[in-house]
């Protein structure tokens, strides 16, 4: 995939399609390979953890957009991949005292 997409429900049955908030061409530093991130909110911002391919290195890397509305747009929060060690499919799991954790 080249991009990723935002869709809601307030009854699990019914769905509205909110577009693409978010691509690779948000990442100038990734070229390809846009698999299943997760997205979570965190003191008013919204943050997608995305695994894409590093066009640097052509290793598989976790990217973050960033945006004030989970529908974004979506921004590159960092200009950089957060971590770089092969990993896919990352998790976001914010603990009891708000201690972030990547999975």
């Amino acid at each position: 995939m080249e991009d990723w997409r935002v869709w809601s429900s307030d009854d699990m049955v019914n769905w509205t399609d909110h577009g693409s908030p978010m691509g690779l061409d948000t990442f100038e530093w990734a070229r390809q390979d846009a698999w299943a991130g997760q997205a979570v909110e965190r003191n008013g911002k919204f943050y997608w953890y995305v695994p894409v391919v590093n066009d640097a290195t052509g290793r598989m890397a976790i990217g973050v957009g960033v945006a004030d509305s989970p529908t974004g747009p979506f921004e590159d929060a960092l200009g950089h991949p957060l971590v770089e060690n092969g990993e896919i499919d990352p998790s976001v799991f914010i603990d009891d005292d708000g201690q972030a954790y990547l999975y």
